[in-house]
């Protein structure tokens, strides 16, 4: 797992080169090199009021980072996550917090 945190990252990105070179740099990276996998997480804190165009801000930041990496032969995702500002999480993100805590856990 990398991070776009200092000490969490791989040469200033948090792509491993081995895997695509990019300048992108998503949140949080989780990498199952066995079983191929890539999983981008873009987080985001915004105000409820502000929770659509927050998700599209994120959705454009790599928008070729998921296509790049699935053409090496990776399966490869996007995954958005938003917590309002006074704590709101939608009901659909918690089947991702689970899915991500899979990828990062079996490396």
């Amino acid at each position: 797992m990398f991070a776009n945190i200092q000490g969490y990252t791989l040469n200033g990105g948090t792509i491993p080169r081995h895997i695509v070179t990019s300048a992108e740099k998503p949140d949080i990276v989780c990498v199952n090199s066995s079983s191929k996998t890539v999983s981008n997480q873009e987080l985001n804190v915004p105000f409820e009021t502000n929770l659509d165009n927050a998700r599209q801000y994120k959705t454009n930041k790599c928008p070729n980072l998921v296509s790049d990496i699935q053409t090496i032969g990776y399966k490869c995702d996007l995954v958005c996550f938003k917590v309002g500002s006074l704590g709101l999480v939608s009901s659909g993100r918690k089947g991702q917090f689970k899915r991500t805590a899979k990828i990062a856990k079996t490396k």
